[in-house]
């Protein structure tokens, strides 16, 4: 079997407000498994909608939740040794997931950061973010990308100690964005 780390085990969430009512759930963070796909992909949909439809042609939306999202290739990347690739979940449902990859020995990417809408301003993404980094104690940095017009995407970056460092236009089906690359130092 897999190795568990500390970030296999159940983390309190704490007290916040969800909907207007005040919870206190425990939620845990694992590796995601090839099970979780049709559920990966889910909150994958529903999370692209609600961050990028201000911004994104609805075609270049279902575009990326179509290619981007699909099982196959969701599937590889769980499956792809070395990469972290981790769902959170509350009572067996997943709110949340994360892919980092490794891009050099001591550099990483991180590729995705996605949590329901219902259940973002939580912590469970910042408790994504440490879980795969504790499972890189040699990293020294870590990089992303996020999309210009994210305005709340690029500030809950800052706010977590990332740096612009350069931007680059992309096509992405229909759309040329532009895209914040941003990195956090480790050591």
């Amino acid at each position: 079997g897999r190795r568990r780390t500390r970030a296999d085990l159940t983390t309190n969430a704490g007290p916040h407000s969800l909907c207007g009512t005040k919870w206190a759930k425990m939620f845990s963070i694992e590796r995601a498994t090839v099970e979780d796909v049709d559920r990966v992909k889910q909150v994958l949909s529903e999370t692209w909608v609600a961050t990028y439809a201000d911004h994104l042609s609805r075609s270049t939306i279902k575009q990326v939740t179509t290619q981007w999202h699909d099982p196959r290739l969701l599937r590889s990347q769980i499956e792809k040794p070395g990469d972290y690739f981790a769902v959170a979940r509350d009572d067996g449902t997943i709110i949340g997931l994360i892919t980092v990859v490794v891009s050099n020995r001591d550099e990483l990417h991180l590729s995705r950061l996605y949590v329901r809408p219902a259940y973002q301003g939580t912590g469970i993404g910042s408790r994504l973010l440490d879980a795969a980094l504790a499972s890189y104690p040699d990293a020294t940095v870590i990089r992303l990308e996020v999309e210009q017009r994210n305005a709340k995407g690029h500030a809950y970056w800052r706010n977590r100690k990332f740096v612009d460092i350069g931007t680059k236009l992309e096509q992405i089906g229909t759309d040329e964005i532009a895209m914040i690359t941003m990195e956090r130092r480790l050591k």
